[in-house]
């Protein structure tokens, strides 16, 4: 860029000057002062932390490439806990399938006059609401049983059955049991409702019920 100006010397005679732009400049200072011109923000616009620090926008990828990782691993650990307990419950549940009886199992090694321990383990209200058990059982409160495994013979044959809703109270029972290492104890599948729905007898319970809150079997 060229700009010519006209004056007047003292002595009245003309004279030009004549101005060079930034074409003229060396080509290394015109670059940097266009890389200055593009960091300067904008008027209107406030400046943003990356044009102050360059450095800012990679410690923050670094941050968030930090957090995503650990987010991974706690996702990844604990995926690998519910499997294990999922593992865990499904073994137990093989192990105590292993020891279940069937009501026409149990009815005919009842009936062939075998020696077999009967133990109703059911709570006093649904004992009251049903006042049925099978022949020959012996009732018994299962936190009894939990505080005083011994109850439960350890080395002859016993039954033990209730009716929670997927024998719960008869499984814990027979857990503790096989942990403590009786071996000849199982439990009957279905319940009694399973025993009444096979049609086979059953006689009144002739036992004191107490309504008292009963302690939970743990």
């Amino acid at each position: 860029m060229h700009l010519e100006i006209w004056v007047r010397r003292i002595d009245g005679s003309p004279c030009s000057l004549l101005f060079e732009g930034e074409q003229n400049q060396p080509s290394s200072r015109r670059i940097k002062d266009r890389d200055q011109r593009e960091r300067r923000p904008k008027a209107g616009r406030p400046a943003r932390s990356r044009d102050l620090h360059p450095g800012g926008c990679s410690a923050n990828l670094h941050a968030m490439h930090g957090i995503r990782t650990t987010l991974v691993s706690l996702f990844v650990l604990l995926l690998a806990i519910a499997l294990l307990r999922l593992l865990r419950t499904q073994r137990e549940r093989r192990d105590l399938d292993a020891h279940c009886i069937e009501p026409k199992d149990l009815h005919a090694l009842v009936a062939s006059g075998a020696s077999v321990y009967l133990y109703d383990l059911r709570q006093p209200l649904d004992l009251f609401i049903d006042a049925e058990t099978i022949p020959g059982s012996r009732r018994i409160a299962p936190h009894e049983i939990l505080a005083d495994p011994q109850l439960i013979p350890a080395d002859q044959d016993a039954v033990v059955y209730c009716t929670c809703p997927g024998e719960e109270t008869s499984r814990k029972i027979v857990q503790r049991a096989l942990s403590m290492g009786f071996t000849r104890v199982r439990l009957l599948r279905g319940g009694l409702a399973a025993w009444k729905a096979a049609g086979y007898p059953v006689e009144p319970y002739r036992g004191q019920i107490s309504l008292e809150p009963a302690e939970p079997a743990s």
